[in-house]
């Protein structure tokens, strides 16, 4: 997963500042950070849920997706 921030971070955010007017930048950051880092509780709750079920499936369900991540930042 580290890869993938690291790969699009800059440019991500370069961009959100090249597109959004100056006074509304702080707005948009917010609203993207909110969405971002609010998503990883219930993705860790998702994973604590399948987890339960079979750890084995939850792990490489969880690298595969990551791993598609990625291939979409880098595709």
């Amino acid at each position: 997963m580290l890869r993938g921030v690291r790969l699009y971070g800059v440019n991500q955010q370069t961009l959100r500042q090249t597109l959004i007017a100056p006074e509304l930048l702080s707005r948009a950051t917010a609203t993207w950070r909110f969405l971002d880092y609010g998503m990883q509780p219930l993705g860790a709750l998702t994973g604590g849920l399948f987890g339960v079920v079979s750890l084995r499936a939850t792990l490489i369900t969880g690298a595969a997706v990551d791993g598609c991540g990625d291939g979409v930042l880098l595709g």
